[in-house]
């Protein structure tokens, strides 16, 4: 899979949900990308780009989520034979 296929199958994934994306409910849309992952990914600056507040709980807008996973993916690295 390349980056773009990848990216189609977020945003399919992701399609039904809302506008807004609450951290504490990223878990469930997304395996291994829990609250805790995120509010410390937010307080190094390596969070999603945009952020806002719903009350007290941070919330993020579905496309610069969707950027911002993105942004993560790299292919794995290789074993090296010796």
């Amino acid at each position: 899979m390349n980056i773009a296929e990848i990216r189609t199958s977020i945003e399919t994934a992701l399609k039904n949900s809302p506008y807004v994306l609450r951290q504490s409910k990223q878990r469930r849309l997304l395996d291994g990308l829990g609250p805790g992952v995120l509010s410390n990914l937010d307080s190094a600056g390596k969070g999603p780009a945009e952020k806002i507040m719903v009350g007290r709980k941070v919330a993020y807008p579905r496309e610069a989520y969707i950027n911002w996973l993105v942004s993560r993916i790299a292919p794995a690295p290789t074993k090296e034979t010796i």
